[in-house]
C-alpha cells in the first residue's frame, strides 16, 4: 500500500511478480496468487491507459503456475500440476479476452508487428494458451503461422530458431489434435536435417498424425520411411550389444542393461536409437491393424516389444503388449486372451513403478479404454 501511495509502478510490478511467484512456487497456492493479482495489478494502469508494466505483468501472470516439473520446463510433455493462469482464464474468460485485446493494441504502438521481441513472445505464448483453453482452433493455427513469419523475418529460415519453432509447434499442435497442421510443420523441419536418426523421428511423427487423421496410405508411406532412416542410422553406428544383420538389428548380448542402457547411476537412460526403433515398429503395427492385416501387425508388435526394456519402460512396454493382444484376437483368440489377461494385470495401478506414475496418469484414459476393450474380448 505504501508503494501504491508513492506511485512507484516499477517497484509495484516487481513486488507483485514476487508475491505471485512466492504463492505459486513456495506455497503452491494458486488461489492466493490470483488474489494478489486481482488486488494489485489494476494499480499499474495510470490515467486509464495501459502501459508496458501492466501488459508484462498481465501476460506473465497468465503463464504462471504452481508447476516446477522438468517435463513442462523442457517441453517433453504436459503434466497435471496446478496452472494458475489457466485457472484464471477459465474463471475470467471475458475479462482475459478484453485485456488481451488491450495488450495487443498497446504493443502494436511500441514494437514492430512483423519482428520478435521478448514481450511479443510472451503475447504469443499467452494467446496459444487462451485459444487452446477456449477451443478457438482456427485462431490458434493462425497465430502459429504469424509467429513463424516473424521468426523468418527476425532470423531466417536457415537459423536454428526456425527449426526449433517448427519442431516445438508440431508437438504442441499434435497434443491438441491439430494433426494436419502438425504434419505441415514437421515436413518443413524435415527439409532442414540430414541426420538419419532425427529424420526417422520426424517421419514417425508424420505417420502418427496421418494415422490419427485416418489417412492410412500416407501413414504407411511415412512409417516405412521412418523404418528405413532408423536402419540407415544403425549402419553408421550400431548400438553396443547389437548388430545389423541382413538389414535387421539383432541382439548379441544377453544382458539387457548392456543392450538397452547408457550412462551411469541416476543418469542411466534407454538408448535413444533403440527406443525410437521400438516406437517405429509399434506405429507400423498400429497402421497395419487399421488395414486389417492382423498377422503382419502382430509381427510388427513383436518387433516393437523386442526393442523395449520393461524395467525402464514399464508402462510403454505393457501397453504395447496390451495392443498386441487386442490385434492378436483376430489371429488366435485363445493365445490373445492369455496375452490380454497378463497385460491387464501388469497395468493395474498398484503395479506401476513410482517413476512412471506421472506417465501412467497422463495415459490413463487411453489405457482404460484399451483395457475395457480387452475385457470384452476376453469374455467373448
Amino acid at each position: 500500500n505504501k508503494i501504491i501511495q508513492e506511485n512507484n509502478n516499477q517497484l509495484l510490478a516487481q513486488c507483485l511478480n514476487s508475491f505471485i511467484m512466492f504463492s505459486n512456487q513456495k506455497l503452491k497456492d494458486a488461489n492466493l496468487a490470483i488474489k494478489y493479482f486481482r488486488k494489485f495489478n489494476p494499480y499499474l494502469i495510470k490515467d486509464g491507459n495501459v502501459n508496458e508494466l501492466w501488459v508484462t505483468s498481465f501476460l506473465k501472470f497468465l503463464l504462471s503456475s504452481c508447476c516446477d516439473c522438468k517435463k513442462t520446463q523442457y517441453n517433453i510433455s504436459e503434466c497435471n500440476c496446478i496452472k494458475t493462469g489457466e485457472m484464471y482464464i477459465i474463471d475470467e474468460g471475458e475479462e482475459v479476452k478484453n485485456s488481451l485485446i488491450l495488450s495487443k493494441d498497446y504493443l502494436s504502438k511500441i514494437i514492430e508487428y512483423s519482428t520478435l521481441s521478448t514481450i511479443s513472445n510472451l503475447l504469443f505464448d499467452v494467446n496459444k494458451l487462451y485459444f487452446k483453453l477456449t477451443k478457438n482452433y482456427k485462431e490458434l493455427e493462425s497465430i502459429y503461422d504469424v509467429h513463424k513469419e516473424k521468426i523468418i523475418k527476425t532470423y531466417s529460415k536457415n537459423h536454428h530458431e526456425y527449426e526449433k519453432f517448427l519442431v516445438n509447434s508440431s508437438i504442441e499442435l499434435e497434443r491438441i489434435n491439430r494433426n494436419k497442421k502438425a504434419i505441415v510443420y514437421i515436413k518443413e523441419s524435415l527439409n532442414r536435417i540430414n541426420d538419419d536418426f532425427r529424420k526417422s523421428q520426424r517421419y514417425l511423427a508424420i505417420a502418427k498424425n496421418y494415422r490419427i487423421e485416418n489417412n492410412i496410405s500416407f501413414a504407411e508411406k511415412n512409417i516405412l520411411k521412418a523404418l528405413e532412416c532408423a536402419k540407415k542410422a544403425f549402419k553408421l553406428g550400431e548400438p553396443k550389444g547389437w548388430q545389423l544383420i541382413d538389414n535387421e538389428l539383432i541382439p548379441l548380448e544377453k544382458d539387457k542393461d548392456i543392450l538397452f542402457l547408457f550412462g551411469k547411476g541416476e543418469r542411466r537412460r534407454v538408448k535413444a536409437g533403440i527406443k525410437n526403433f521400438g516406437f517405429v515398429h509399434r506405429e507400423y503395427a498400429r497402421i497395419l491393424n487399421l488395414k486389417k492385416d492382423y498377422v503382419k501387425s502382430d509381427s510388427s508388435f513383436e518387433n516393437a516389444i523386442r526393442y523395449m526394456y520393461e524395467k525402464y519402460m514399464y508402462v510403454q512396454y505393457n501397453y504395447t503388449i496390451l495392443e498386441k493382444g487386442i490385434n492378436l484376437y483376430y489371429v488366435d483368440k485363445k493365445e490373445s486372451k492369455k496375452v490380454l489377461k497378463n497385460a491387464i494385470k501388469k497395468l493395474k495401478n498398484t503395479n506401476i513403478p513410482e517413476n512412471e506414475i506421472d506417465l501412467y496418469n497422463r495415459s490413463k484414459q487411453d489405457i482404460d479404454n484399451r483395457i475395457n476393450l480387452a475385457l470384452k474380448l476376453i469374455q467373448e
